[in-house]
């Protein structure tokens, strides 16, 4: 069994929802997409690695969605498109 400390790292969809101020159906889109860090799973259960999480919310953590040099990761080059017309 998981020690209490190695618990109090890992955080529930719920509380990550609470703390981006949006619903948890959000936060599994974001999951779904690659578009939040420190995702941990147990089998169907998602939770996220505490430090991970506040790491990229100081900004101390590379945006996921943007393409790198490499040309690798970030969104599919259609969904950087502006969706208006002018």
């Amino acid at each position: 069994m998981a020690s209490p400390q190695a618990c109090a790292k890992l955080v529930h969809v719920e509380d990550v929802a609470e703390l981006l101020r949006t619903s948890p159906k959000g936060i599994y889109t974001m999951v779904e997409r690659g578009t939040i860090p420190g995702v941990f799973r147990i089998g169907r259960r998602v939770l996220f690695r505490r430090d991970a999480l506040l790491r990229w919310i100081e900004g101390d953590v590379p945006d996921p969605t943007r393409a790198t040099a490499s040309g690798r990761g970030g969104a599919p080059p259609d969904a950087r498109k502006p969706t208006w017309s002018g």
